[in-house]
């Protein structure tokens, strides 16, 4: 199926798109404060197409492409903890998205993506500490003790 994005949306994802790709040439170049600021503003900008059409992949991709940007300079950072959080973040908002549109196939993906790349996170660093509980809690998705749990 193909995503069609709204006007205002669109115009949104264009500059989401360029402060991303700028975010990732500052990245590249080894200026971190400049791309965390940039991957600070992507994310606000997902935010807001989000909040426009929460069920396309172009604006649940880029939320999910924020957060993960952002995560990876905390990781090249060696600030481990802070990626981590940032890739829970990432998750608990794409849970929000699922309590209120279940079952859309869109918000699942997200849900699968963000899963997947806190998994591997916790499989690099072995930061997992507790295996029990379920692995999607929407109750308190902020709260970080809701962030572990089996993937499986």
């Amino acid at each position: 199926m193909l995503s069609v994005l709204s006007l205002e949306c669109h115009r949104k994802y264009l500059v989401w798109e360029k402060v991303i790709l700028d975010g990732n040439r500052d990245y590249m170049a080894g200026e971190l404060d400049i791309a965390r600021l940039k991957y600070l503003r992507a994310i606000e900008l997902a935010q807001a197409m989000v909040a426009l059409e929460p069920n396309l992949r172009p604006t649940v991709g880029a939320l999910l492409v924020s957060y993960h940007n952002l995560a990876d300079l905390y990781e090249t950072a060696k600030n481990i903890d802070l990626a981590e959080y940032t890739l829970n973040k990432a998750r608990s908002r794409i849970a929000k998205l699922a309590k209120a549109n279940p079952c859309h196939e869109v918000v699942l993906w997200g849900i699968r993506l963000a899963s997947e790349q806190i998994y591997l996170f916790n499989k690099r660093y072995g930061v997992q500490k507790d295996n029990g509980g379920p692995a999607f809690n929407t109750e308190n998705p902020d709260d970080r003790k809701y962030a572990y749990g089996p993937l499986h």
